[in-house]
C-alpha cells in the first residue's frame, strides 16, 4: 500500500470536499466532523461518480407529517439517484450493508493522503 497526497489539510477543510485522481482512481476526499474520510467515486448502484453529488443532512424517521432534518454536511447523496451515503462511515441509509469503498486517510503536518 502506498501514501497518494489527496490535499493540503487546510484547502480541505475550507472547501469541505476535494474531488482528485491516483493512479487512475477517482477519490473524494471530504472532511466532515473534524476528521477526514475518503472514498472511491463510484456508486455501488449504478457506477457514476458518487462524489460529485451533493453534501447535505437528510429526513430523520419521524411520525407522519413531522419532518425532522439533521446530519447535515454528513451526508452525500449520489448525482443520478439520490442514494444517500453517510460520510463518517460509508454506508447507505437504507442499506447498511451497501457502503462506498472507503481508503485509510493518513494526515502528516498540513498535508491529506489516501493509503491505496
Amino acid at each position: 500500500m502506498t501514501k497518494h497526497f489527496v490535499a493540503t489539510l487546510e484547502d480541505l477543510q475550507a472547501s469541505g470536499k476535494i474531488l482528485v485522481t491516483v493512479d487512475g482512481i477517482e477519490l473524494g476526499a471530504f472532511y466532515v466532523e473534524q476528521g477526514v474520510h475518503i472514498y472511491r467515486s463510484v456508486c455501488p448502484h449504478r457506477g457514476v461518480s458518487v462524489c460529485k453529488g451533493l453534501v447535505g443532512g437528510t429526513n430523520l424517521p419521524s411520525n407522519v407529517y413531522e419532518y425532522h432534518y439533521d446530519r447535515e454536511q454528513q451526508i452525500l447523496r449520489c448525482p443520478l439517484h439520490a442514494w444517500e451515503f453517510d460520510l463518517l462511515t460509508g454506508q447507505l441509509l437504507l442499506d447498511p450493508l451497501v457502503k462506498l469503498k472507503k481508503y485509510e486517510a493518513v494526515i502528516e503536518e498540513n498535508s491529506v493522503y489516501a493509503v491505496i
